[in-house]
C-alpha cells in the first residue's frame, strides 16, 4: 500500500542514499521547483548520498552544467547519470576501433545538447542505406506518424538496423509545455519488428551502473524519487528500491487519468505532492 507523505524528511531517516529524477521532480525544464533545492540540501546535511538520474539525451556533464546555470550547485549531489551518458559510452565502445564495429549512424530526433555524438568515433550519415545503427535522441520535431519518419523506419527495418534510444521517455515537459520524446520512435520501430536498445529508466542497466558509482556501491537502502510510474517507479522497484512518486508536478500530474497502471507489486512505496523536505 502506498503511504502518503508530506515531505522527504518524513521517511529519509530509513535510507542511506536517495536517487532523484530531474525533470518533473527537481526542475520543470527551465527552473528549479521552489522547494526542491532546499530538499536536496537537507538530504545532504544528513550525510546521505544523492544521485541525480535522468532519461535526458544529454551527457552527464552537459546536465551538470545546465543545473549549474539554474543555481543547483554540484555540492548538493554526489553523481549524475543520464540515459544519454550510457548511450554515449555504449556507442564509443562500438566505434570503428572496436570489434564488432559501427562505422556510421543515422540520427533521429533533436540535435540540441547532443554534442557527445561527435566524440563517439562514429560518422553520421543521412541515408538509412548507409548506416550501421540508428541513434534516437531528444524530442521530435515531427510526429511519429509523419510519412517521412515512417519511411525512414521502414527502410531501416528492411536492413535490420539496431536502434540506440538515448531517451526512453515518450513525452517530456519543458516549462509546462508537453513534447513528444524519442521513446515514442523506439516504440514505433519495435512495432514493425525493429531491434531497440533503450538506455535509461525503467531498464535495469542504469540502476546497475549506479551501483558502481561512488556513494552507491555500499548503501543498504536507497530511496528513488520520480514523477512517472512507467519509468521511475517501475524501474526502481524492479531494481529492489523503495520509491516515492511525486504527484503534483511533472508527468504524473499531466497524465494522472491515463498514467499506466502498475502491478500491485510495484506500486510506489510513498507518494508526495512535490519534492520538498
Amino acid at each position: 500500500m502506498t503511504v502518503e507523505i508530506t515531505g522527504i524528511g518524513d521517511v529519509v531517516a530509513g535510507y542511506d542514499a536517495v536517487l532523484v529524477d530531474v525533470w518533473g521532480v527537481l526542475i520543470d525544464g527551465v527552473r528549479p521547483f521552489p522547494l526542491a533545492v532546499d530538499c536536496l540540501r537537507n538530504i545532504r546535511a544528513g550525510g546521505r548520498a544523492v544521485g541525480l538520474i535522468s532519461n535526458t539525451s544529454r551527457s552527464a556533464g552537459n546536465l551538470a552544467r545546465m543545473l549549474d546555470a539554474m543555481g543547483i550547485p554540484r555540492d548538493l549531489y554526489d553523481v549524475v547519470l543520464t540515459s544519454g551518458e550510457l548511450a554515449r559510452q555504449a556507442l564509443s565502445r562500438r566505434a570503428p576501433a572496436s570489434s564488432p564495429r559501427w562505422r556510421r549512424y543515422l540520427h533521429l530526433g533533436s540535435r540540441e545538447n547532443t554534442e557527445w555524438l561527435s566524440t563517439t568515433g562514429i560518422t553520421e550519415v543521412e541515408d538509412p542505406d548507409d548506416a550501421d545503427v540508428i541513434v534516437a535522441t531528444g524530442i521530435l520535431t515531427d510526429p511519429v506518424s509523419h510519412p517521412g519518419l515512417r519511411l525512414v523506419l521502414t527502410r531501416a527495418r528492411s536492413r535490420e538496423l539496431p536502434m540506440i534510444c538515448a531517451n526512453p521517455d515518450r513525452e517530456v515537459l519543458v516549462g509546462g509545455r508537453r513534447h513528444v520524446a524519442v521513446g515514442a520512435v523506439a516504440d514505433a520501430y519495435e512495432k514493425i519488428g525493429g531491434d531497440v536498445v533503450r538506455y535509461g529508466k525503467p531498464e535495469p542497466p542504469i540502476y546497475a551502473h549506479f551501483r558502481t558509482l561512488p556513494g552507491f556501491a555500499a548503501p543498504r537502502r536507497i530511496l528513488a524519487v520520480g514523477d512517472a510510474k512507467d519509468t521511475d517507479v517501475l524501474g526502481a522497484a524492479r531494481a529492489g528500491l523503495d520509491t516515492t512518486l511525486v504527484v503534483g508536478t511533472g508527468l504524473h500530474r499531466l497524465r494522472a487519468a491515463t498514467d499506466p497502471a502498475l502491478p500491485a507489486a510495484v506500486a510506489p512505496t510513498y507518494s508526495i505532492e512535490q519534492f520538498a523536505w
